[in-house]
C-alpha cells in the first residue's frame, strides 16, 4: 500500500506527513570515522530513497517536496539549515526543467553543492525509484565527497546526476541541516501545493555510502536496477541491499571496495507507508532512544490509502501469523487431528510445522521446549490456498504443546508460537445454577473463579475451565456472550472455582496424563423445557438456548445461542455429555428425545457421545420441591434407559453441605445468599462444591472404565426374613461401611402401599448391619409388615427435617452414618477414613414408583443341570465382590458330547 494526495489542499499542513521531530535532530559530522555496517572506523555519507508515483500533468500545481527537513514545520524551504528533494511542476521553472528531482538547499551553499537540478526530465504518471545523497568516493583516510541522485522507473534504465563540484567538509559536518523531518510535505509558495494523485511509498533513510561504480564514476546502476525491479542480477530492496554490501556478496563488476569492502551501510529509517492508520512505522534500525522522533506529527488529511506503487519484489516479508482459537482443546481422546490455521504472505511457497512441548506438559518424559517425537520441522499436514493455511497434526493425548510455523524458504521467517494446544477429553455440564455452582463460583454472567480454597492442580494434571461470559446475555440490554477459558497447570493455582480443579484432579488420579477439559453451559433458573424448545427466559429474547452454530452478533439478531456457539467453539465435539438431574424435560419421553436430539444437531462430530446422567442428587430439599420426588429420580434413570449404549447412570450424593439457602447450590460459592463465603475453608474437607468436584471427576473417568468405583451402587433386592414379616432383609450390591466407623444411621424407608406415600426414614422400626457388611436387616418395633405392596429404599428423602445445613464443620458429622461403599476414596477429602460412594436412591424398579419391593423368598429347590451336544458360547465375566462391576468379559465356547 501507499499514500497519496487527495486532493490539492488550501493549508499546507492538509496534506502533510512529518515526523513528530527531525532526525538527525543535530547533524552527525561526517568527515568522522564511526561504526557501521559491522565495521569500525568508517567514513560514509547518507542516502535518502523513496517510491513516487507522479500523477498526470500538474501545470500551475506545485512543486511536492517528498524528503528533508522545512524550516520550522513550515512547509518553507530557504533557510540555511534546511534540505530537501522536491519535483517542480510546470509552475516552478522552464518548461526543460519540469518533472526533474532537485534537492535544494539554503542559499549559504553554492550551487555545485547540493544543486542537483541537472536531473533528466521523468515521464509523466510514472513510477520511479529516487534517490538522493552524498558518498564518500575516496579513502577512509582522505575522503572525497560527492552528492548525487538518480531516477529510474520502475523496472526501467536508471538515469543519475553527480554533483559537478566536489562537496565542502563544512556542508556535511559544520551545519546543522536535517536530514529528515518530513516525509510529505506541501511547499507553501504562492499558490504551489501538492498535486493531488502523487504517492509515496517505501521512504528512507541510510546511514552509509551508496555502492559506487568506479568506472562510470556514479552510483553502480546495478544496485540502482535491482532496486527498480530490472536487470540481469537479484532484485533488492533497502535492507536487501545493504546487507549485500556489507557482507561483500553484491555480484556488480567495477565496485569501489576500499578496505576490501563494497561499502559499508545501515538502514536507519524506513516507512513502508503502508496506511495511514498506522503511520509512520519505523522498519529500519535506528538506535530505540531516537525512536520517539518516528511518531506522525499530525493527523495526515485529506491524504488515502492506494495500491503498492512498487514492484511486487518490494511487498514486505508478511511473517506467517496463527490464528489464536477461542479453544485450544481438542477432545476425541487422541482419536481427532488438531487443526490449526493462520495466514502467510504473498512470497511464501510452503510452510513448516514443528509441535514442542509446552512448560508443565504431561506427557512421560516430556522436556519443555522439545520436540514432540515425530512431529519436528516438517510441512506435513499443512495446505496453503490464496493466503491463509491449515495445519492439520493427529498429535497425541497429553500437551500442553506450543505450535511453531515458519517459512520453509526462509527459515527465519517464523510465527509467533501458538502455545496450550492440548489434546484430550471434553465434558459439557448440562443443568441450572446447581451443575454450575458444583464447579464454579458466582451467579448469571460472572466467569470461572474464584478459587475459594486456594486448591492447587496436582502433579500429572492437565486440563481446561469454560464457561460463556454473560452467557444469559445480560438480560433485557443485550450485552454479547462470548468464551472464557482458563488452563489447569500441575503446581498451579488457578483463578477459578475450586470444583473444576478438584473435578480435573480426580480425573488425572484415574487418567494421569490425560487432560480435560470441563465445559459448564449450565444457567440458573431455567428449565430443560425452556432448552429443548429453544426459548430462554431471564434474558434478551433474541439469545436462544440451542440457537444456531454462530459467533454472538452485537445485536443478538443471528439466531445465535448457548448450545450452538460452544458446539461452535469445539469444532462440534464432546466426548461426553453430562447432565446434573433433568428438570422440565424428565416428566415426558417425547421431551427428553427432543432434547436430545437439539444437542446432537448441533454437536454434529459427537453423534455417539455418551450421556451420564446423575439423578437428583444433593437431594437435600423437602417435598414438594421437583427434586426430592420420586417421580424426577424415576425419570433420570429412564433416561439412561432410553439412550440406550449411550447412557450411564452417575452416582447419587445426598449431601446436606450446601450454601443454606434451601437451593440445592453447593457450600463455598459466592453467592450472595451463601453464609459461609467468609469462612471458605471450615474444617479443611472442602465439603460441598469440593465434593462435587471430586465426584464430577472421578464420575467422568468411570464412563470409560468401570473398574473405577463411581457408578451408583444400590440395594440388590429385599427379603422377608420371617413368616412373621417382621424383619426385612435388604441386600447390597456392594461391601459397605461407614464413615469415620460411625455407627450406621437408619436412613431405611419403608411403604407399605407400593410407593404411593413414605414415612420418615427409620419411623417405627431399627437397622442393623451384618457383619459382612452386604445386607441390613430392619426390624419392625411392633407387629409385622403386610405380605403386598411393601416397598424399601434408602435416604428417599434425605435428610429428614432440617433439609439443609451451610456449617460445613457441623454438618460434616452428619454424613458420617451414611452407607458408602467399602473402597478407600483417592479423592483425599481430608477425612480419617475415606470411602467411595454413598449408597444410592433405589428407583430403579417399579412403574413410577422408588424403592424395591419385599418378596418372601421361595423354598430351596434343586436345579437341574442341562444337557446338550455340539458348541454354545457363554459370556464369561470377571467380577468384583460387589456383583456389579464388571473387571473383564469375553465369549466362551463349550463344546459337549
Amino acid at each position: 500500500m501507499a499514500i497519496q494526495a487527495l486532493i490539492s489542499g488550501s493549508t499546507p499542513a492538509s496534506q502533510d506527513l512529518r515526523l513528530a521531530a527531525a532526525y538527525p535532530a543535530a547533524k552527525r559530522n561526517y568527515a568522522t570515522a564511526i561504526t557501521v555496517g559491522g565495521a569500525s572506523g568508517q567514513v560514509v555519507g547518507h542516502w535518502r530513497a523513496t517510491w513516487v508515483r507522479l500523477p498526470a500533468a500538474y501545470a500551475n500545481n506545485g512543486r511536492p517536496a517528498i524528503m528533508g527537513f522545512d524550516n520550522a514545520g513550515t512547509a518553507a524551504f530557504t533557510n540555511g539549515a534546511d534540505t530537501v528533494v522536491r519535483i517542480p511542476g510546470d509552475a516552478f521553472a522552464t518548461v526543460a526543467l519540469r518533472r526533474r528531482v532537485a534537492v535544494t538547499v539554503g542559499s549559504a551553499w553554492a550551487t555545485g553543492e547540493g544543486d542537483l537540478t541537472g536531473m533528466a526530465q521523468l515521464g509523466y504518471s510514472s513510477t520511479a525509484l529516487i534517490i538522493d545523497g552524498v558518498i564518500n568516493i575516496g579513502t577512509n583516510a582522505a575522503p572525497v565527497w560527492r552528492n548525487f541522485a538518480t531516477v529510474c522507473l520502475a523496472g526501467g534504465t536508471p538515469e543519475t546526476f553527480v554533483g559537478a563540484t566536489a562537496t565542502a567538509a563544512a556542508f556535511l559536518s559544520a551545519t546543522t541541516i536535517k536530514l529528515f523531518h518530513q516525509v510529505f510535505a506541501a511547499q507553501s509558495t504562492g499558490t504551489s501545493r501538492t498535486p493531488a494523485g502523487l504517492a509515496l511509498e517505501h521512504t528512507a533513510l541510510v546511514l552509509g555510502d551508496f555502492p559506487w561504480d568506479t568506472v562510470n564514476g556514479r552510483p553502480h546502476h546495478d544496485a540502482i536496477r535491482a532496486l527498480a525491479g530490472s536487470g540481469a542480477n537479484p532484485f533488492l530492496n533497502y535492507q536487501g541491499l545493504v546487507t549485500a554490501q556489507n557482507a561483500a556478496t553484491l555480484p556488480y563488476a567495477n565496485l569501489r571496495t576500499e578496505g576490501g569492502a563494497q561499502g559499508r551501510g545501515a538502514v536507519e529509517l524506513w516507512f513502508s507507508l503502508s496506511t495511514l492508520t498506522a503511520g509512520l512505522v519505523n522498519q529500519g534500525s535506528i538506535t530505540s532512544s531516537d525512536l520517539s522522533i518516528t511518531t506522525q506529527a499530525s493527523n495526515p488529511n485529506p491524504l488515502e490509502t492506494v495500491a503498492s506503487i512498487a514492484p511486487a519484489h518490494w511487498s514486505p516479508v508478511v511473517a506467517p501469523a496463527i490464528t489464536v482459537p477461542d479453544v485450544r482443546f481438542v477432545g476425541g481422546r487422541g482419536a481427532r487431528a488438531l487443526v490449526r490455521s493462520g495466514t502467510y504472505g504473498g512470497t511464501t511457497t510452503a510452510l513448516d510445522r514443528r509441535y514442542v512441548y509446552g512448560t508443565g506438559a504431561v506427557n512421560t518424559g516430556a522436556v519443555a521446549g522439545a520436540a514432540v517425537p515425530g512431529f519436528d520441522w516438517a510441512t506435513t499436514g499443512i495446505a496453503l490456498n490464496a493466503g491463509v493455511f491449515t495445519s492439520t497434526t493427529a498429535l497425541p493425548v497429553g500437551g500442553p504443546y506450543t505450535l511453531q510455523i515458519r517459512d520453509s524458504a526462509d527459515t527465519a521467517n517464523t510465527a509467533i508460537p501458538l502455545t496450550d494446544n492440548i489434546v484430550g477429553t471434553v465434558m459439557t455440564l448440562w443443568g441450572q445454577s446447581g451443575a454450575g455452582l458444583a464447579l464454579r463460583t458466582g451467579f448469571g454472567s460472572t466467569t470461572l473463579g474464584p478459587n475459594l480454597l486456594n486448591v492447587a492442580v496436582a502433579s500429572g494434571a492437565l486440563g481446561v475451565a469454560m464457561r460463556l461470559n454473560n452467557n444469559e446475555a445480560g438480560g433485557a440490554s443485550y450485552l454479547r456472550p462470548t468464551s472464557a477459558t482458563t488452563v489447569l497447570r500441575q503446581g498451579e493455582t488457578p483463578a477459578v472455582g475450586h470444583g473444576f480443579v478438584l473435578a480435573v484432579n480426580e480425573w488425572a488420579q484415574h487418567n494421569p496424563g490425560h487432560p480435560l477439559i470441563v465445559v459448564v453451559p449450565a444457567v440458573n433458573g431455567t428449565s430443560m423445557v425452556d432448552w429443548a424448545n429453544d426459548a430462554l427466559v431471564l434474558t434478551s429474547p433474541t439469545w436462544k438456548f440451542m440457537g444456531t452454530k454462530t459467533v454472538p452478533g452485537a445485536a443478538a439478531a443471528d439466531g445465535s445461542g448457548i448450545v450452538g456457539y460452544l458446539a461452535l467453539l469445539l469444532d462440534s465435539h464432546v466426548d461426553l455429555h453430562a447432565m446434573m438431574w433433568t428438570p422440565g424435560i424428565a416428566d415426558t419421553l417425547a421431551g427428553r428425545a427432543a432434547w436430545t436430539a437439539a444437542i446432537d444437531a448441533r454437536f454434529t462430530n459427537a453423534a455417539a457421545a455418551p450421556w451420564l446422567i446423575f439423578p437428583p442428587w444433593r437431594g437435600h430439599r423437602d417435598l414438594p420441591d421437583l427434586s426430592a420426588t420420586v417421580e424426577t429420580r424415576a425419570d433420570s434413570v429412564a433416561y439412561v434407559t432410553e439412550l440406550g449404549g449411550r447412557g450411564a447412570l452417575g452416582p447419587y450424593w445426598p449431601d446436606i453441605v450446601s450454601d443454606g439457602s434451601g437451593s440445592l447450590h453447593a457450600a463455598h460459592n459466592t453467592s450472595a445468599a451463601s453464609p459461609n463465603t467468609g469462612n471458605p475453608v471450615s474444617d479443611g474437607n472442602s465439603v460441598g462444591q469440593g465434593r462435587l468436584g471430586r465426584g464430577i471427576g472421578r464420575a467422568a473417568a468411570w464412563v470409560w472404565e468401570r473398574k473405577i468405583k463411581a457408578g451408583a451402587f444400590n440395594i440388590a433386592g429385599a427379603w422377608f426374613v420371617d413368616g412373621g414379616r417382621t424383619q426385612i432383609r435388604v441386600d447390597l450390591s456392594r461391601q459397605v461401611r461407614t464413615l469415620n466407623a460411625a455407627a450406621m444411621a437408619n436412613r431405611f424407608s419403608v411403604s407399605t402401599d407400593n410407593g404411593v406415600t413414605w414415612p420418615l426414614a427409620g419411623v417405627g422400626f431399627t437397622a442393623a448391619l451384618d457383619a459382612g457388611a452386604r445386607s441390613v436387616t430392619l426390624t419392625i418395633s411392633s407387629g409385622s409388615w403386610a405380605a403386598t405392596n411393601v416397598r424399601v429404599d434408602y435416604c428417599r428423602e434425605w435428610p429428614s427435617p432440617p433439609s439443609q445445613v451451610a456449617d460445613e464443620a457441623n454438618a460434616e458429622a452428619a454424613l458420617h452414618g451414611l452407607l458408602y461403599d467399602n473402597q478407600v476414596f483417592r479423592g483425599n477429602t481430608n477425612l480419617a477414613s475415606p470411602a467411595g460412594n454413598v449408597l444410592a436412591s433405589t428407583n430403579r424398579i417399579g412403574a413410577g414408583v422408588a424403592g424395591v419391593g419385599v418378596a418372601a423368598k421361595a423354598a430351596a429347590k434343586l436345579v437341574t443341570s442341562a444337557q446338550f451336544t455340539g458348541s454354545r458360547t457363554f459370556a464369561v465375566r470377571m467380577m468384583t465382590s460387589d456383583g456389579v462391576t464388571v473387571l473383564r468379559e469375553r465369549a466362551l465356547t463349550i463344546i459337549a458330547s
